[in-house]
């Protein structure tokens, strides 16, 4: 019965869909000191542990006397273990569930990943195995992925949120944190998918459209606080404003200049003079391909490159744009 609700019918705790029976040598039945857990035999050699209340599960089976029934059990103060006695004249000490779980983790020091957790159960919902140990990268790419794919955003969240064992669903810290971390991988996404080799306006699409939906879940996301290289972002601004989304890229060109290491700054101030010009930056332009210029006089460059940067600077000196259709059809082959 439970006491909570004396009322209530009593709960027939089945085995295989079998009720289970107690012969009238009263085999011993113990609640664990924490409420977690009850124990009983029921007159073989095994004994049945259920985690209380939630009595639809089928009950582990601790098997190890032989033959003989267990005659008594005794949980430990900690709810870690169970020693039992058996008729057998053998007594046995078990480790519970919890206990199993407890050492797995600290042997393994991190939670299953996405890919294992598939292996082993298939389709059932990920769970977060070791509570102290934060959630695998690959689920988070896999709900970034689901997102990206239509999934509506708060099912997705709410998938991370039962992964967690979590069952509050209203805006938390812990809420902000999975978008946070489901944005990043959105912009990993973006950034990883304009290393293809063939580049075409379609795959900018995608990256761009990443990049959006990570501002979707996140509107107030800093890309400057993210763990990625200039170089990420450089590869962003060029190629973006080679196939018609200059304006959309302009905040990666900022980023990739002010991130730049010393060997590699001229190259991304060439990019953002590209991304100006095209936007109808010209003095912007100018002073990104001056820098290019005044760099390139202790780094090695191809002198066409060099030569086209400074019939660049005329042009623009007289209000033209360079970048007419066949050069830009030249820096995209180049770039390839």
């Amino acid at each position: 019965h439970d006491l909570t609700h004396p009322s209530d019918e009593p709960i027939e705790l089945t085995i295989d869909n079998n009720r289970s029976t107690f012969s009238s040598f009263g085999y011993p039945v113990e609640f664990s000191a924490d409420g977690r857990w009850l124990a009983f035999a029921a007159g073989d050699s095994r004994v049945w542990l259920w985690p209380v209340g939630v009595w639809s599960q089928t009950p582990v089976a601790l098997q190890g006397h032989t033959d003989q029934p267990v005659s008594s059990m005794a949980f430990s103060a900690d709810g870690q273990w169970l020693l039992t006695g058996g008729m057998d004249s053998v007594s046995r000490l078990w480790s519970l569930p919890d206990a199993l779980v407890e050492r797995a983790c600290r042997r393994a020091g991190r939670n299953l990943s996405h890919a294992e957790w598939q292996r082993f159960w298939g389709d059932r919902d990920y769970a977060r195995t070791c509570k102290h140990w934060p959630l695998p990268d690959d689920l988070l790419s896999a709900a970034a992925d689901d997102y990206a794919q239509g999934k509506d955003l708060e099912n997705v969240l709410t998938h991370l949120r039962l992964a967690l064992g979590e069952t509050d669903s209203s805006s938390t810290s812990m809420d902000d944190q999975h978008r946070r971390r489901l944005a990043r991988n959105l912009v990993h996404d973006a950034l990883d998918n304009l290393e293809r080799l063939e580049m075409n306006q379609s795959v900018i699409s995608e990256s761009l459209d990443l990049l959006s939906k990570a501002f979707t879940v996140m509107p107030d996301l800093d890309l400057s606080a993210l763990d990625v290289g200039a170089g990420s972002w450089n590869r962003l601004c060029w190629r973006g404003s080679l196939y018609q989304h200059a304006s959309d890229v302009l905040d990666a060109c900022e980023l990739a200049v002010d991130n730049a290491r010393l060997e590699r700054l001229g190259h991304f101030h060439d990019s953002r003079a590209v991304a100006r010009m095209l936007t109808g930056d010209f003095a912007g332009a100018i002073d990104d391909l001056q820098r290019f210029l005044e760099w390139e006089e202790t780094h090695p460059v191809d002198e066409s490159a060099v030569e086209e940067r400074r019939r660049w600077i005329l042009e623009l000196k007289q209000g033209n744009n360079p970048l007419d259709e066949p050069t830009l059809a030249n820096l995209r082959q180049e770039s390839i």
